[in-house]
């Protein structure tokens, strides 16, 4: 029988020691993601119409309901300009979200201006220097606030904004997570609350409704949007599902 001296039975000891407590923190991690991340138990159908009619649709009612958006609505980027922002953030868009850039980069900056009630459209230069800024601050963080993103917030780390609020909620696609993980999606942190999509298709398509049916609307003489809380969550139930 081999005999180990004290140093081997102390560093023995510690290494069984350090990798429970690796087990255990990867394990309350990937539980805390659950809970703060949850995947959605079931999505509707998804949208019965290609990207491009859907797109075109959009198009058609953003010019009659609301032509001060369409108007400030951005040139469409190439595949070339798009392959550029993946590779200098190291992510890859899936085919829906390439189309949307290649329909259009988001909406010209104007803080009287959204795209819909409450959020504007990030063109995807921008919505990627804000991916990079984020993880270059994190990189940059002390260890223990690391370590508390990654318990509490590590979820969001690789998240593209879509439509930003400007205070940290909106719409985003994860290009971790596949279309039945809901990789499109609505936030509100602060109620914990998430509403998933199965298709870009089912967002816009939803989007387009409101504002052809007046849950969206622009007041007369003015250039801010809003809605119908009621009316529009109603028309959003028919194409994603709410989770907490």
């Amino acid at each position: 029988m081999i005999k180990l001296k004290r140093w081997m039975w102390i560093v023995l000891i510690l290494s069984i020691i350090v990798f429970g407590i690796c087990i255990a923190y990867f394990a309350a991690l990937r539980g805390l993601r659950e809970f703060f991340y949850p995947k959605p138990m079931s999505l509707p159908m998804v949208v019965d119409k290609s990207l491009e009619d859907v797109l075109r649709d959009l198009d058609t009612v953003l010019s009659e309901k609301v032509p001060s958006v369409a108007i400030r609505l951005q040139a469409g980027l190439s595949s070339r300009e798009i392959d550029e922002l993946e590779k200098k953030a190291g992510i890859k868009l899936n085919d829906e979200l390439r189309t949307l850039y290649i329909w259009h980069n988001g909406c010209q900056a104007n803080e009287n201006q959204n795209f819909i009630p409450g959020h504007i459209f990030l063109p995807l230069d921008a919505a990627i220097e804000q991916y990079i800024i984020c993880k270059q601050q994190l990189k940059s963080a002390p260890l223990l606030q690391r370590i508390a993103f990654n318990i509490f917030a590590g979820h969001r780390k690789n998240w593209i904004t879509i439509f930003d609020d400007l205070c940290g909620d909106g719409y985003f696609y994860d290009p971790d997570r596949n279309s039945n993980e809901g990789c499109v999606f609505y936030h509100f942190s602060e109620g914990g609350y998430y509403f998933f999509f199965p298709s870009l298709k089912n967002l816009l398509t939803a989007i387009t409704e409101c504002y052809r049916q007046g849950a969206y609307f622009q007041k007369s003489g003015s250039n801010l949007l809003e809605k119908d809380y009621e009316h529009s969550e109603k028309i959003f139930a028919d194409f994603g599902t709410a989770c907490w």
